[in-house]
């Protein structure tokens, strides 16, 4: 019953766009955007915690949010909603880049323990002989083969 009434409200929400694919793109952006760069950052490097990952990804909706008001209210123009989609990505992306760093070094980084195997730097670990069939390089070539085989 709720879905069926949140459903609705956002029909009359999609409205004000001029497709739905607009809307859609607007949803996505203004939560992928900040939310990637935070992804990324704590997949690749060992210092950031949970506090500065928050924190930047409040950052990045916030300056996400901040473009597409300032759009929407004609003081930033563009020639079209995809380019407004572009620029509200990197609003989103560049102060959650930013906060997550900054917040990184004034906070205490997670313990070793914890993000073993979570990080990159951290799951590097010298692997036993493969079997042939195990290999990276076999899979690789079976994906180059069939995408030679399906062009």
């Amino acid at each position: 019953m709720v879905g069926t009434v949140l459903a609705c409200a956002s029909s009359f929400i999609v409205l004000y766009f001029n497709n739905l694919m607009d809307y859609v793109q607007l949803f996505a952006i203004l939560f992928v955007s900040p939310f990637f760069i935070v992804f990324l950052l704590g997949m690749f490097w060992k210092r950031p915690s949970a506090t500065a990952g928050f924190l930047g990804m409040i950052a990045g909706l916030s300056g996400a949010t901040l473009e597409y008001v300032l759009y929407r209210l004609h003081v930033l123009k563009f020639y079209s909603p995809m380019a407004s989609n572009i620029w509200t990505a990197m609003w989103g992306f560049v102060p959650g880049l930013v906060v997550t760093v900054v917040a990184s070094y004034l906070t205490t980084p997670p313990r070793e323990e914890a993000s073993k195997k979570l990080v990159y730097s951290r799951a590097l670990a010298k692997p036993g002989p493969l079997a042939w069939y195990s290999t990276p390089k076999f899979y690789a070539a079976i994906i180059v083969a069939v995408f030679i085989v399906l062009n």
